[in-house]
């Protein structure tokens, strides 16, 4: 597998940004939340250190979310694969 970095433009108003891998099959894989507009699949908020990695065609999405935690925009699904 691997860990492709995933970015994405800034959405203005956006205080915490939501990203979500889903699986071959659709289901949640992994996911984080945070500030920067990048992020290498399977990082986590606490090291660099990677765990979770693309192993299949797999897709992603991230939410950008206000301060009081409603979603402002929402991307597309993007296209992984290892």
């Amino acid at each position: 597998g691997s860990n492709p970095l995933l970015s994405w433009t800034p959405v203005e108003g956006a205080a915490l940004y939501r990203v979500v891998v889903l699986d071959p099959d659709g289901e949640a894989y992994w996911g984080w939340s945070g500030t920067d507009t990048s992020v290498p699949v399977g990082a986590n908020a606490t090291t660099t250190a990677v765990g979770a990695r693309v192993f299949g065609e797999m897709t992603w999405q991230v939410v950008a979310l206000d301060a009081a935690g409603s979603p402002l925009a929402m991307s597309a699904r993007g296209a992984l694969s290892p």
